[in-house]
């Protein structure tokens, strides 16, 4: 019994492809059937026990001597009343009719008591299982130990683990993570397989949290305590292996991932077992991460390649599998679009439209599989519309890019799996269509939206995990409401809440970073191991330091910015008629990509007035350096640190009569950027700024080292966009923005 419990995974098994309605359907009836079974084997327990208690009592009354006085004996099976005070609690066996237990309810007793102490670290019961009023009613009468030993039996716990797998498929992640982190600490208690089995689910649901570190720490422990070789067990060490390489690759390690990846095919050849698609996907997403970090098109070209073969495969192989189909023909798309990105970068215009439209019918295929078998507003079909929003993006098919960056935003602020990173990534995308399209207060439909996701972040606790970036999504949504005002004022309020709420939570997390304690405490909140004391334990398995991705802003800058922002609209609010929004109607976005924040060209005072410098920095015009003819005559490249200063990237000028040089270059992400620009492909002709990056251009001259230009890093992959115009008042403007 105790082998087919741990070994269950008949619920996991099932094929969720009917739609919405019918899958959410099917996932409440599962788990009435697991709480009828919480219910059944706890009474079944309680009978047992009362049993033998009535036996007990029943040997001490024939045991004892016969007395004349004092009151008569118990009858049998009856409880004395110092037992509450002596022994171990009586339990009365739950009921399944919530209108009988309401009518009959009994006065608290003491375990009632205890048991509402605990209740709120047994939301399993209560949210996961909200439907079903038996098991409710047993979580209220049980005491957290008697619920641990319920939970504990094998055949409940192999349930709850199959649960989980029912989750995951149908992307109910907040359920998953109530039972999952609720029932491996059972897991753990167990050992063996269970143990196992408990971390494999609990790295799944990481996965799906976007946490990938945290589902790393699960995998490396369950790598270490596995009790077979490889050769004994290659189907095991199979799904182990390619899950460590899925982590690797969400972790930008791809040398990693590639390792792990060919480890799977190896275990698998050492058994006489060929490579199968699934395997041929794998390489091509490790070939497809390496070729994006190292800029080797000839190694995306190899993915693309791969993916397509093992879509050809998968689409006979497993005709049926509509889900998987559609994740593979995602990757086919994404890797055509990276492509195309590098093509772009290289101004080679014609061939980058090429790998765009070769990226389309893939994407589409997936968004309509995902759409017609899970159902409009689920995760994976939000993401698949927002993969064609990119393509439509680099199509510059606006109108159709608009579309289905509105699903996929509607999608992304409602689904449980969501980060405050991602909604920021999305929300800039969407900001820049709309703005493409000028169409700035169609932003008016994602108010609420917007508003919901933000309570939803709060209810779920990443106000206070990740306080910096749930501040920067706070001054994004103020940024949103205040395009989408209709010139009436109606949109100040809400914004200047936003606003507020972000100062307050910037204020807190910049006080972390003055206390090193608080500070440690705040960071271990982004990143949890698999049990309370795990800490250290981690930390030695891990052979990659915690990292960030996402998003980010310097706390003091943006503390800065939203303090101005929350003056001007208190104004605003005074008095309506003296500020509308064509006071920030200048703001630019880079349409259809992550990444961006708003900079202002107007002269007066504006929502964005002061240059940004956790993600753009404008230079401002200086004096004249040199005749324009001079300066239009040479050549101007990029040099920096993204190469160790070893590479130049040269800047093309515009076309016609345009004096403006131009580059792109991707970045790593994490890490601040620096560069100057070299004249004439000459060391000793650069440009630079004047002091602390500020002001203007100097140059051409040797005398500028250690002066660069500075922007902070953000922690996705990067484009450098640079401008130059070196004639006149000469400037230069940069900008680092995350790549699509």
């Amino acid at each position: 019994e105790e082998r087919q419990a741990v070994m269950r995974n008949v619920w996991s098994d099932v094929e969720f492809h009917g739609g919405e309605e019918s899958n959410a359907e099917l996932v409440s009836r599962l788990e009435r059937q697991f709480a009828t079974q919480l219910v059944q084997t706890t009474e079944a327990r309680m009978e047992a026990r009362d049993e033998a208690e009535r036996r007990k009592e029943g040997k001490k009354q024939q045991s004892a001597p016969p007395s004349s006085i004092g009151p008569s004996p118990e009858p049998s099976g009856s409880m004395p009343e110092i037992r509450e005070e002596t022994e171990e609690p009586h339990l009365q066996q739950p009921e399944l009719q919530p209108a009988v237990v309401a009518s009959e309810q009994q006065p608290a007793t003491k375990h009632e008591a205890v048991a509402s102490q605990v209740k709120k670290e047994d939301e399993i019961f209560e949210i996961a299982l909200r439907g079903c009023p038996g098991a409710n009613e047993l979580a209220r009468q049980l005491t957290k130990e008697e619920l641990n030993v319920t939970l504990i039996e094998p055949k409940n716990l192999g349930v709850a683990l199959d649960l989980v797998g029912v989750y995951l498929k149908n992307y109910e992640i907040d359920k998953a993570d109530l039972v999952i982190t609720r029932i491996v600490p059972l897991c753990r208690k167990k050992g063996g397989t269970w143990l196992v089995k408990g971390l494999d689910k609990m790295s799944a649901v990481r996965m799906k949290q976007f946490r990938a570190y945290d589902s790393l720490v699960c995998l490396k422990e369950i790598e270490e305590i596995v009790p077979f070789s490889p050769e004994e067990g290659w189907e095991f060490h199979d799904i182990l292996y390619r899950n460590l390489a899925w982590c690797y690759s969400a972790l930008d390690e791809p040398e990693r991932c590639l390792m792990y990846t060919r480890k799977s095919v190896e275990v698998k050849r050492g058994a006489g077992i060929p490579a199968s698609w699934f395997d041929i996907w794998d390489l091509s997403k490790g070939h497809a991460r390496l070729g994006q970090k190292t800029e080797q098109v000839e190694e995306m070209k190899v993915a693309y390649e791969l993916c397509e073969k093992a879509g050809e495969i998968h689409r006979t192989a497993e005709p049926s599998d509509r889900i998987m189909l559609a994740k593979i023909l995602s990757n086919v798309g994404e890797i055509s679009m990276g492509i195309g990105d590098h093509y772009r970068l290289l101004q080679e215009d014609v061939r980058a439209r090429e790998w765009y439209q070769k990226a389309e019918p893939s994407l589409v295929e997936a968004y309509q599989l995902h759409g017609t078998a899970l159902g409009p507003m689920k995760p994976l079909t939000g993401w698949a519309a927002g993969t064609v929003a990119h393509c439509m993006v680099r199509l510059e098919r606006w109108p159709e890019a608009c579309d289905y960056l509105t699903q996929a935003f509607k999608v992304e602020c409602t689904k449980d799996s969501t980060t405050p990173g991602s909604v920021i990534e999305l929300l800039d995308r969407v900001l820049g269509v709309h703005s493409q399209l000028a169409d700035r207060q169609g932003m008016a439909v994602f108010a609420e939206d917007m508003e919901g996701c933000i309570r939803s972040f709060r209810d779920r606790g990443w106000e206070s995990r990740e306080r910096d970036v749930f501040a920067l999504l706070l001054y994004k949504v103020a940024t949103a409401l205040l395009m989408g005002d209709d010139g009436t004022g109606i949109m100040l309020p809400r914004a200047l809440n936003m606003l507020k709420d972000a100062e307050t939570n910037l204020k807190i997390y910049i006080s972390f970073t003055q206390n090193k304690e608080e500070l440690k405490a705040h960071t271990s909140r982004r990143h949890s191991g698999t049990s309370p004391d795990s800490g250290e334990a981690d930390k030695e398995r891990i052979d990659i330091d915690v990292k960030q991705f996402g998003p980010r802003a310097d706390s003091v800058e943006l503390l800065k910015q939203v303090q101005s922002n929350i003056r001007i609209l208190e104004i605003g609010t005074g008095d309506k008629s003296s500020l509308k929004f064509e006071e920030i109607a200048n703001l630019n976005f880079a349409a259809g990509n992550s990444g961006t924040v708003p900079v202002s060209n107007s002269a007066k005072p504006t929502f964005a007035e002061q240059p940004q410098p956790w993600a753009v920095r404008v230079e401002p015009p200086r004096s004249v350096a040199e005749t324009d003819s001079v300066a239009l005559a040479r050549t101007y490249a990029l040099v920096g640190n993204w190469s160790d200063w070893g590479k130049f990237v040269e800047l093309q000028r515009g076309g016609g009569d345009s004096t403006v040089f131009s580059a792109e270059v991707i970045v790593p992400a994490g890490r601040d950027v620096e560069f100057q620009v070299v004249c004439d492909g000459k060391w000793k002709q650069r440009l630079f700024p004047t002091a602390n990056s500020g002001g203007g251009v100097l140059g051409p001259s040797s005398e500028g080292h250690g002066r660069n230009w500075r922007l902070h890093g953000i922690m996705d992959t990067a484009i450098l966009r640079v401008d130059l115009d070196p004639t006149g008042e000469r400037y230069l403007r940069c900008a680092l923005v995350a790549q699509p």
